[in-house]
C-alpha cells in the first residue's frame, strides 16, 4: 500500500528510523513508511499517487478545509483522512462520511 502524508511540516520524503528528533508526526510517517508532502506542494503532485492520504491540520486551521486543499487531497490520494486536532475524519473516494471517532 502506498502511503502519502501531508502536514504543516516543509520536508519531503520517507523518515529513517533513527531520525535524531522522532517527534509523533514524524514518528507516523515513519511506522507507516509514508512519504511526507508539506501542504503547499500538493498541488504538483500527480493524480491517484496514494493509495491512501493522512492529513494533519491543526486546530487552529481548520480554515483550510474550504480552500481548494481537499480537492487536490482528493486527486492525489483514493483514500482521506484528515486529523484535526484531536478528531478524525475519514471519506472514501466519494467523499462520503465513514466514521468519526476521538482521536486516543
Amino acid at each position: 500500500m502506498n502511503i502519502g502524508f501531508f502536514s504543516e511540516a516543509g520536508y519531503e520524503g520517507k523518515v529513517p528510523r533513527n531520525h535524531p528528533n522522532m517527534r509523533t508526526d514524524v514518528a507516523w510517517v515513519c511506522a507507516l513508511d509514508a512519504t511526507h508532502h508539506p501542504l503547499l506542494k500538493i498541488q504538483t503532485l500527480s493524480d491517484k499517487l496514494y493509495d491512501v492520504g493522512v492529513m494533519i491540520l491543526p486546530k487552529n486551521r481548520q480554515s483550510l478545509l474550504n480552500y481548494p486543499l481537499l480537492e487536490q487531497y482528493r486527486r492525489v490520494c483514493k483514500r482521506v483522512i484528515i486529523t484535526i486536532g484531536k478528531i478524525v475524519v475519514s471519506k472514501n473516494r466519494f467523499g462520503i462520511l465513514i466514521s468519526l471517532r476521538k482521536w486516543i
